[in-house]
């Protein structure tokens, strides 16, 4: 059986494609160049394939091939398959048969798995908004005089803590440093008080390095508010991935909690929500009692997860704003301004932090952070020539060797490996890409080089002073997770060991040799600094226009910058970058929008 030939698809998508075509006896080529363009698109992160729009952001490598059937054309072979179902109801969650293909209004063409995920989650958000909560309003009004201190202006923090006392889903979305975690210790302390009791409470992230980092937040967050003791004492202490939190199987089609076996969970606090994709939510949700609060905490403008789907960002109205009647019951308890939002199940369970406590509106790095995200490509690289002590725009390759040898060669000049890693953490260099003259695997070679050349280290060997190490499986074990950065460094007897902070920010000494899947981390991916926070960053992004650089790309690597950001790139690749919009094709969003389900 020949399918059309397209320089885009691989031989995954043409394996795909073939093997239902032969099983379910289909002849038609549209059946089949639609499923190859379909799995593609899941490939690239996408729940769905629009097929109003279907070569819309494609890689420059299909662009010559590029040829599409008319929509009319497509539907009407689709139609008639017996690999496909329509439905036309975007409430709807029952199909009445199983097919490989779901074709959702006439435009968004799923496999079914994917449908399945995208409708669990929208069932479980718009059966979650309609539930009402019991608050005892004074202790509410209580804990919120004890929490927050009068403002001269709203204070956005308590807004979203009254909201997710006051609603069973919740979500808390902002950038680096505006305070989520702080905001998150609130509402757990809050709703404690409401119980009087101890709450099965889970602290959870989508990787381990995140989890950590969550639960050391946590645990120092906690020590600077004035509360209850008791209460205070309540607070989970640990955190945990995603996959640990479910029961990870290994050789297993299904985690062991799920819709069959639930958690015994009262509060689900998810970090770092914007990595988590649509099949793990899924997966979240359906293990998930109706009693469960559910809390996501994130960056709606950061990077999309991996996998497919960009489930924070789908969940976030595109103006968010509460109903009348919530506001009016928010402001028993927190002044707030007249909102109007959209029409949207969510409409009253999404706030939007936006007031940093890390950065100055002025200031070089949060002033490029904000016009990032207003999509104004010639203002960000006209910031970036501006003289400043945050942000330096670097374009002279050439000089590039003496750059990476003045950042990276103070933590070598410790003498002790509690200072060297603490001294390697306070700068990294990030990419755009694995591959390429810019690319992590190039550019970790290059900086071994020049602090060779320059005598600083000796890796003749695997193992050698100075190599920073970053884990890149999951070890329960030894505690150590994806994302894990750590430092090859001797000990007093001169025996090299591998050094890490854990999440109490306690050195763990490891031997080299019982490390899991690791790689030289002196340059890392953008999407591998998620959840990371540097004192300096610099970036590099590409040398060529690709559609694989967007807004959130650029944004989430400047926004990992405390101190100072330096950015190698030209500036017609940076403005370019900024205007392309980070697009994930998805059907949540409308599914989620009331008009679409008279009322509910």
């Amino acid at each position: 059986m020949s399918l059309p030939h397209n320089a885009l698809f691989d031989a995954l998508d043409q394996t795909v494609a073939k093997f239902l075509m032969r099983i379910a006896h289909e002849s038609q080529a549209e059946v089949g160049l639609a499923m190859q363009l379909l799995n593609y698109w899941t490939r690239q992160g996408h729940v769905c394939l629009d097929l109003v729009c279907p070569a819309q952001d494609v890689s420059e490598e299909g662009d010559n091939a590029r040829e599409w059937p008319p929509l009319a054309e497509w539907l009407a072979a689709l139609k008639q398959s017996a690999l496909l179902v329509e439905v036309n109801v975007p409430s709807q969650t029952c199909l009445p048969e199983k097919r490989p293909l779901v074709l959702e209004n006439n435009r968004r063409l799923y496999w079914l798995r994917y449908w399945d995920f995208e409708n669990q989650i929208a069932l479980y958000l718009r059966q979650a908004s309609q539930r009402t909560v019991a608050v005892d309003a004074l202790r509410m009004a209580y804990g919120m005089r004890q929490l927050f201190a009068p403002q001269p202006e709203t204070d956005w923090q308590a807004v979203a803590t009254a909201m997710a006392v006051l609603k069973t889903v919740a979500i808390i979305s902002g950038g680096p440093g505006v305070g989520k975690t702080t905001t998150v210790i609130k509402i757990l302390l809050l709703l404690l008080h409401q119980a009087q009791r101890r709450l099965q409470i889970a602290l959870t992230a989508p990787t381990g390095k995140a989890a950590n980092r969550l639960q050391q937040s946590v645990q120092q967050g906690v020590e600077h508010l004035t509360f209850d003791d008791e209460l205070k004492k309540l607070l989970p202490q640990t955190a945990s991935t995603l996959h640990r939190l479910l029961g990870f199987q290994p050789h297993r089609p299904q985690f062991h909690f799920n819709r069959d076996n639930l958690l015994a969970l009262d509060v689900l606090v998810i970090d770092e929500a914007s990595m988590v994709d649509v099949a793990m939510m899924a997966q979240v949700i359906s293990a998930l009692p109706p009693s469960c609060r559910l809390i996501l905490l994130g960056d709606k403008d950061q990077l999309s997860a991996v996998e497919s789907g960009n489930v924070l960002a789908d969940l976030c109205p595109a103006q968010t704003g509460f109903s009348a009647d919530f506001q009016a019951q928010i402001a028993h308890y927190t002044p707030l301004p007249a909102m109007s939002g959209t029409a949207h199940c969510l409409q009253n369970h999404v706030v939007l932090l936006q007031k940093s406590y890390r950065f100055a509106t002025d200031s070089g790095i949060g002033l490029l952070v904000r016009l990032i995200q207003q999509g104004d490509g010639q203002a960000v690289t006209h910031n970036c020539l501006k003289p400043s002590t945050q942000v330096r725009w670097l374009n002279d390759w050439g000089a590039m060797d003496d750059v990476l040898l003045a950042y990276y060669q103070p933590y070598l000049q410790q003498t002790q490996p509690e200072a060297a890693l603490a001294a390697f953490n306070q700068f990294r260099v990030l990419c755009a890409y694995r591959y390429g003259e810019q690319g992590v695997f190039a550019l970790n070679k290059r900086i071994e080089m020049i602090l060779q050349q320059a005598q600083q280290l000796r890796p003749q060997q695997r193992w050698y002073r100075g190599r920073p190490v970053m884990i890149t499986e999951n070890d329960y074990n030894l505690h150590l997770f994806n994302g894990d950065i750590g430092l090859i460094w001797p000990d007093a007897q001169k025996r090299l060991q591998a050094y890490f902070t854990d999440a109490q920010g306690k050195i763990r000494v490891i031997s080299p040799n019982r490390l899991p899947t690791h790689q030289t981390a002196y340059a890392m991916t953008i999407h591998k600094s998620q959840g990371s926070e540097f004192e300096r960053v610099l970036l590099f992004l590409a040398d060529k226009p690709s559609v694989l650089l967007n807004r959130a790309l650029l944004y989430t690597a400047v926004s990992r910058a405390k101190q100072q950001v330096l950015i190698y790139a030209q500036a017609d690749i940076i403005e370019q970058t900024v205007q392309q919009k980070q697009q994930r094709h998805s059907g949540l969003r409308d599914k989620l929008t009331l008009r679409t389900h008279h009322g509910n």
